[in-house]
């Protein structure tokens, strides 16, 4: 049986990690040549120690790990495709956190540890031109307190000017950090931008949660309305003050995963003549449709894209939002993948297609048209 008892966790953690500082890169995860994965952890006084990997559309496989002369715990998986994935120890049925790598997954509940496979331009660092990630505090009228937004600008960025904007939310769970660290929007734009697939674009990238919201709740009309506010009140004031982008919906986006899939439904159709396209990625969003005249929708929306996978655990909500956009007359397109899940593994793909669908947009003088 798996606990989740945080003082257990809290002392199981702090003596791996304590295990882990005391020896060498012997116990320390690591990715082999071949594309496998050895996962060690360092913790001599455990009983049973398991590994959790989330392998793609495979989903999360436990897998028990064998425990060495010094105690160390080791087990050796893959070969793997490029790409990013997350993982977990199970210490005596604690779940932890792997205490030797650097990219803990950016939730707010953190429980897993991020590992890169290399090879896939979704994913690497690559020898491209390079945007920037800009940390900011902005003071928001709105919520009545300062606000972490983050911003990305792509390579060359001081020549550039109108730029396109992209809004871009994170899901239920996650921080303002986790489409940078585990949605890697910045190498997605580097290596896609240096291809020549995806246009330079500015990505806005705020947080989904008000200051004080309710964690049973984390849907609903009141949150989404408090976010949405702030878009309009705090963040595409500053964005526009600050930023080198055009002015105006027809060069602005807005997409997101999960629970920002959701806003992102709100926020564009509650103001269909501030943004030229929609991408909704996997998206939560529950009950009926804001008020909206589909022929001012479609007239504004040059591409209202969404796309899930078929194995996704809340499949329903994105039907039955499908059947909505229908029912009331809003153009879009609805995108299933085969045996896709409720991860990165269909999001990641999905913000750069959008982005690419976007550029091959503007080209067609459809997206950013004077």
């Amino acid at each position: 049986m798996i606990r989740t008892t945080a003082l257990c966790a809290a002392l199981l953690c702090t003596v791996a990690f304590q295990a882990q500082a005391q020896f060498g890169p012997d116990v320390f995860t690591t990715v082999n040549p071949d594309r496998t994965a050895t996962f060690r952890l360092k913790a001599p006084i455990a009983t049973d120690v398991q590994v959790i990997f989330a392998n793609g559309f495979a989903g999360p496989q436990a897998t028990a790990m064998i425990q060495d002369a010094i105690g160390v715990w080791s087990v050796t998986l893959g070969a793997f495709a490029p790409d990013m994935y997350e993982y977990s120890f199970v210490i005596d049925g604690v779940i932890v956190t792997d205490p030797s790598t650097e990219k803990p997954s950016p939730q707010r509940a953190v429980n897993t540890s991020l590992l890169i496979i290399p090879g896939n331009p979704l994913i690497d660092d690559r020898n491209v031109p390079h945007g920037a990630i800009h940390e900011e505090l902005i003071n928001s009228k709105s919520m009545k307190a300062p606000r972490l937004l983050l911003t990305y600008t792509p390579p060359n960025y001081s020549h550039l000017s109108d730029l396109p904007v992209m809004v871009l939310y994170h899901g239920a769970g996650d921080t303002t950090y986790s489409w940078v660290r585990q949605g890697r929007v910045a190498q997605i734009f580097d290596n896609y931008i240096a291809q020549g697939t995806i246009m330079p674009m500015v990505v806005i990238i705020g947080e989904t949660y008000p200051v004080e919201f309710d964690p049973t709740h984390l849907l609903g009309r009141a949150i989404e309305a408090a976010i949405d506010e702030e878009l309009f009140t705090d963040i595409l004031p500053y964005v526009e003050k600050h930023y080198r982008v055009r002015r105006g919906g027809e060069c602005r986006a807005i997409a997101g995963l999960s629970m920002g899939g959701g806003q992102s439904v709100y926020t564009a159709l509650s103001h269909p003549d501030s943004f030229a396209a929609v991408g909704l990625f996997s998206p939560a969003y529950i009950g009926d449709l804001p008020p909206v005249d589909p022929a001012q929708a479609n007239a504004a929306f040059v591409r209202f894209d969404m796309i899930t996978g078929t194995n996704d655990f809340i499949l329903g909500l994105q039907d039955a939002l499908d059947h909505n956009l229908t029912a009331t007359g809003i153009a879009h397109t609805y995108t299933k993948v085969q045996g896709g899940d409720h991860s990165m593994f269909i999001w990641r793909p999905a913000l750069r297609d959008f982005a690419a669908a976007l550029t091959q947009d503007y080209k067609a003088r459809k997206f950013c048209a004077r």
